[in-house]
């Protein structure tokens, strides 16, 4: 893991996440090692995935999920928002009260929009070490969050 850390240190005490998942295999063994470390001093941690406005209008995902009758995002929604109540059980398991949502949105504003809403001290999230010309065509959420973004950050590497 990579601490970012950015801003005036605020007086000790307990810390708000936020937890940002995607729910992809990379993402879930950065899930694991994070809770691997047995993070202490977190007052709340709360899980965020960010769905894409336009996933209903992907003439892929309707031609090849017709049991969900159209409705690709709400279907979407619905899976993340069981996948992100497992993460938060696992959480609790641990000791660590935990919230979720999904929100709609591209990842990067979502994240914001959760940071600031939470009023987080710590932002929490997998890193996979892309090269240069894969961040250059793909883009990379977890570099805009730390180059581009005034909070902290905790990334997950495995």
């Amino acid at each position: 893991p990579i601490l970012i850390a950015k801003g005036d240190i605020g007086p000790t005490g307990q810390l708000t996440a936020v937890l940002a998942v995607d729910h992809s295999h990379y993402g879930e063994r950065c899930l694991e090692r994070f809770i691997s470390l047995r993070p202490k001093g977190l007052k709340k941690v709360f899980v965020v995935t960010a769905l894409h406005p336009d996933i209903g209008k992907d003439p892929i995902l309707r031609h090849h999920l017709p049991d969900i009758e159209g409705d690709v995002q709400g279907w979407m929604q619905s899976h993340l928002s069981e996948k992100n109540e497992e993460v938060v059980k696992v959480l609790k398991q641990e000791g660590i009260e935990a919230e979720a949502e999904v929100l709609i949105g591209h990842p990067n504003d979502v994240i914001r929009s959760a940071m600031v809403e939470e009023k987080a001290d710590l932002l929490v999230m997998g890193a996979q070490g892309h090269g240069f010309i894969q961040r250059l065509m793909i883009g990379s959420v977890s570099l805009h969050q730390v180059t581009s973004e005034p909070y902290t950050v905790l990334l997950m590497r495995v």
